[in-house]
């Protein structure tokens, strides 16, 4: 986890100095050994900054989705004090920024920084007495141990970073630090509790403990993961978003839609993609190959006025494919992480999701066309004893002489369909440009969208032909269906050759 933390100072221009660009030089504290207002000492000496000068950013408001506001030109360190000689951007953002320190308008600043492992320790609790400290020890990143002076300050500090990296240092008008707001928020609890009743405490601070400890606990172990250990998984994060339904689904299509939205300019290019944005709009991705618009899965997503909208038959679909064979593409580890993504769907729709099981592919067909029902079609369905389990799952119930749950060998596989599906979607742009093409009247613009849904559905064809999964999945068909996918990637070439005359 990045923690943040106000700098004490903003010196303001060094006289007489500037840059090799002519640009001026600033100069600001970036932390000491101060109590914080969050109860925290953060050590200077404990920095580890050999990261951060390889590419010494200075960034506004910690956001690392938008370009720097600067560069920090040196940094020193002393027991007492880290401080940053840096310049301002020369572009508007960086001026601006420069303009409002000069100003006074802003004059504080914030580390970004993450403790290494054993690097965070805590002296105590808020919901706790205070201890009677007068010194502590620690060991940092260079091995040597300091000894601090609890006596100085005007409460002993709840934790102290002896051990840190320091990722980036940010302009900002209020710095942050979600853990530290959290600890303030159960002293400021216990605090109120006790004014009113001083007998309370002993009860507040045990109850403080078990709700807030856990939390703590999860946000340190969080911090203490490593880029190394960081494993990414593919399963989508579960989200809740506005509901349509009726209307034809197109998985292909739905891919152009969400290709454009979560690209920068519009145009759906790889080069210009948030490909975190774009996976909203799926339950798995290849978490291996996120830049490869093949490793995207089960689409279930349209955008509507910049809007991701949920959409009853994708989300079905979707479902039904997971737990069928189609569904094998996804890594076992992540369908039941996957399963409760679209399960939350289910619920965004009131509808109840099938239970997570083998079906037959009568049942997963079903599962897959199951209309939106209302509470009261359920009761009637079910007093009726109709053949569904629940009309909202779309599951139907296994009846007497019913054959057993298969493997679904015979389903077809989810990448191949989708292929031929994009294959002959990019043939009807074809026609629909040639139409315009002989229509004088026929705006530029429309012909440039053509383009760059065309565009869109042959980069996605390239990555689905050549992600592993579809290859493996073809040695295994009869001759004449892999004579089919050859077909398409043929289609491929030849397309490519038609949109680049």
């Amino acid at each position: 986890m990045t923690r943040q933390r106000l700098a004490v100072e903003f010196k303001g221009l060094l006289d007489g100095r500037q840059h090799s660009d002519g640009r001026s030089i600033f100069r600001a504290v970036a932390t000491t050994p101060a109590l914080d207002r969050y109860g925290e000492v953060v050590l200077p000496e404990g920095a580890i900054t050999d990261n951060f000068k390889r590419n010494p950013v200075l960034v506004g408001i910690h956001d690392y989705s938008q370009v720097t506001i600067g560069q920090v030109v040196d940094l020193s360190v002393t027991p007492d004090q880290m401080i940053f000689d840096f310049v301002f951007a020369q572009d508007e953002l960086g001026k601006t920024y420069e303009d409002r320190y000069k100003s006074g308008d802003m004059n504080a600043f914030s580390i970004g920084f993450r403790p290494v492992k054993g690097g965070a320790v805590d002296l105590w609790m808020p919901w706790d007495d205070e201890p009677a400290l007068t010194e502590a020890k620690f060991e940092l990143p260079t091995g040597k141990e300091t000894t601090l002076d609890l006596t100085k300050y005007d409460q002993i500090p709840y934790r102290v970073y002896c051990k840190w990296e320091l990722l980036e240092i940010s302009a900002v008008p209020i710095p942050a630090n979600p853990e530290a707001l959290l600890m303030r928020r159960a002293e400021e609890i216990v605090r109120r509790a006790v004014e009113k009743n001083p007998v309370m405490k002993s009860f507040v601070q045990e109850d403080v403990h078990e709700k807030l400890g856990a939390a703590l606990k999860m946000l340190e172990e969080f911090a203490e993961i490593s880029d190394e250990d960081y494993e990414l998984r593919g399963a989508v994060p579960t989200h809740s978003t506005p509901c349509k339904d009726g209307g034809d689904w197109s998985a292909s299509a739905a891919r152009t839609e969400l290709a454009k939205w979560a690209s920068s300019d519009g145009s759906g290019n790889k080069e210009k993609m948030n490909w975190a944005k774009y996976r909203k709009g799926f339950g798995w991705f290849v978490a291996a190959a996120p830049d490869n618009f093949g490793s995207y899965k089960l689409p279930h997503h349209i955008v509507e006025s910049g809007e991701l909208i949920a959409v009853w038959a994708g989300v079905r679909a979707a479902m039904s494919a997971l737990l069928g064979a189609r569904g094998g593409s996804v890594d076992e580890s992540d369908k039941e992480a996957v399963y409760r993504h679209l399960a939350r769907h289910y619920k965004d729709f009131n509808q109840v999701p099938p239970e997570m099981k083998d079906y037959t592919d009568d049942e997963l067909k079903a599962i897959e066309e199951a209309p939106l029902v209302t509470v009261k079609e359920a009761k009637d369905a079910a007093t009726e004893g109709e053949a569904l389990a629940h009309p909202a799952t779309g599951a139907v119930t296994k009846a007497e002489g019913d054959s057993e749950p298969g493997d679904g060998t015979s389903a077809e596989p989810l990448l191949e369909t989708e292929i031929l599906t994009t294959v002959k979607e990019v043939l009807s742009i074809v026609k629909q440009m040639a139409q315009k093409m002989s229509d004088e009247d026929e705006q530029e613009d429309m012909m440039q969208e053509s383009l760059i849904e065309m565009n869109i559905r042959l980069s996605t064809l390239h990555d689905m032909v050549e992600a592993a999964p579809a290859k493996k999945a073809v040695e295994h068909k009869e001759p004449e269906q892999k004579t089919l996918f050859e077909v398409s990637t043929s289609a491929i070439a030849d397309l490519e050759k038609l949109i680049g005359q």
